[in-house]
């Protein structure tokens, strides 16, 4: 771990976990469990919000792809936990189809062997039952994705609740929750195994800089943690985008 790694971890102090994945399919991954081979885990939580209410999401279908196209699933657990122990290295992408729910993804990430990786994910709904048609009938899609590709060839995944473009900038906003405007779902940024969500966030479309700000929270691989500053960036021109705190 580089020595900013080390600082930046110590400048964080844990809390618990929200949202985010490629298409569904049906050829089985080629990751079976062989004497010899390297392996990895890919763990996670999935929960689902309904108007004012968080609960596990159980049965929920987890794909894993792997660079070759080929897939596995994952179904949840009562408790919404789901569980990947995969052929290493390798890169891998994960997403969710789940009934009235929002697609979520997780781009491009490396596995190496013994890695054990935590992504968890928030899952709102799309298509809203008959008491949530006021919210249907004006518009409002509570999640969205957007990718932007990198320098390196990786990809970046914001997920958002509304966008608006300036000259120069695309700005992002948080996410709200059909049927409970009190509580709202943060931007995230999903990119390699970077999780960072904060209020709101910039992408400056010439430089290609993701700035991130309010109050944050970072994950790299492992359990959410909040950030004692109040701004990030990510310049997805660098070879090696690392997040960074924003230079004032």
């Amino acid at each position: 771990m580089s020595r900013w790694k080390r600082t930046f971890a110590r400048s964080l102090y844990g809390l618990s976990a929200p949202v985010l994945i490629l298409l569904f399919a049906t050829v089985p991954l080629d990751a079976a469990v062989a004497a010899g081979e390297h392996h990895a885990e890919i763990r996670g939580n999935i929960t689902v919000w309904a108007k004012n209410y968080r609960q596990p999401a159980k049965d929920v279908p987890v794909v894993l792809t792997d660079s070759r196209g080929a897939t596995d699933v994952s179904y949840t657990d009562v408790k919404g936990d789901y569980r990947f122990l995969v052929h290493a290295p390798g890169t891998y992408t994960l997403s969710i189809l789940y009934k009235s729910y929002c697609p979520v993804h997780r781009p491009r990430f490396s596995m190496l062997g013994g890695d054990s990786i935590k992504f968890d994910f928030d899952l709102l709904l799309c298509i809203f039952p008959e008491s949530f048609n006021h919210t249907q009938s004006t518009g409002i899609v509570p999640y969205q994705e957007e990718t932007i590709t990198a320098a390196n060839g990786n990809e970046a995944l914001v997920a958002y609740g509304g966008k608006t473009n300036g000259e120069l900038e695309s700005h992002y906003e948080n996410m709200k929750i059909p049927g409970s405007p009190d509580v709202q779902l943060p931007v995230t940024i999903r990119f390699e195994r970077y999780t960072i969500q904060g209020d709101s966030a910039s992408l400056d479309r010439q430089t290609k800089s993701l700035r991130i700000t309010g109050r944050i929270y970072f994950a790299d691989g492992g359990e959410r943690l909040s950030y004692e500053g109040s701004c990030l960036v990510l310049k997805l021109e660098q070879s090696n985008p690392q997040p960074h705190p924003c230079i004032p």
